[in-house]
Parts: structure tokens; C-alpha cells; sequence
């Protein structure tokens, strides 16, 4: 059953349940259960050898789980034959909203603003990496 925001209705567009991820006879993780929501920003976190690239690997079909499914708008993946699979990664790989094509710019530019970040030089040119928003984090050494 895919879950159900109850005060909204909204339903989860990935979800995973009971989901073990082995290498062989070694567990990398157990019993994994998460849902995405729409316009969720999911992140996953943790430390070197933790198992966050193949939960990814799991997730897009690249390595089939020990136990469990992820769904993806509330369809089983890893019980969908191939062509269902295709279907379902085609889908999502489709943005929900058109995008504008992000502005480039050229490597020299963004060679030079990391140069100045690490030196602590780049307040007041914020602007010329994020249109206008302020980075998240700062480099350092």
C-alpha cells in the first residue's frame, strides 16, 4: 500500500520497503523503509562504506535487492518484468515541470571562483555562481 499524506491526500511518488541490500553473504543495510514525497529534496547521508551509492544502485535497477521493493508512483519495480522496469526509469527521468536551460559558464570562470573561495576572497561575488543566491557552504582547506 503506498502511503498517504492524510492531511493532503498526496501520495508518495518513490517508496521503499523492507529493503536488505547484501553483497553475497555480507548485509550492507536492513530493513530500509522511506517514502519521497513530491517536491521532497531527499538526501542521503552517512559515512564512507555505508551503503548510500548502492541503496542508489538498488533504487534505479542496477543491482536487485535480498528482500524487498521500491516503488515508484505505486508501482513495484522489482517485480515489473524488463520492459516494465524501462517504463518506469523513462518516466522519471522526465522533469514534472519544463526547465530553463541553466546558464553556463566557462571552466575558466569557475576555476578562478574556486581559487578565490578557498583563498576567503569571494564575498560580494556570490552572485556570479548562483544567479543571485548566496552558497550554502563555504569552501576551506
Amino acid at each position: 500500500m503506498a502511503t498517504v499524506d492524510v492531511a493532503t491526500g498526496i501520495r508518495s511518488r518513490i517508496e521503499v520497503r523492507d529493503l536488505d541490500m547484501m553483497y553475497g553473504d555480507r548485509v550492507i543495510q536492513r530493513d530500509l523503509n522511506f517514502a519521497v514525497e513530491p517536491e521532497d529534496i531527499f538526501v542521503i547521508m552517512g559515512p564512507s562504506g555505508s551503503g548510500k551509492s548502492t541503496l542508489l544502485r538498488h533504487m534505479i535497477g542496477l543491482v536487485p535487492p535480498a528482500r524487498g521493493d521500491v516503488y515508484y508512483d505505486h508501482t513495484s519495480f522489482w517485480t515489473a518484468d524488463a520492459q516494465g522496469r524501462q517504463r518506469i526509469l523513462r518516466r522519471l527521468n522526465q522533469p514534472s515541470k519544463p526547465q530553463s536551460r541553466p546558464q553556463r559558464q566557462p571552466a575558466a570562470v569557475v576555476a578562478h571562483q574556486g581559487r578565490l573561495a578557498q583563498r576567503g576572497q569571494l564575498e560580494g561575488r556570490e552572485h556570479r555562481i548562483s544567479g543571485g543566491r548566496r552558497p550554502g557552504g563555504r569552501c576551506g582547506r
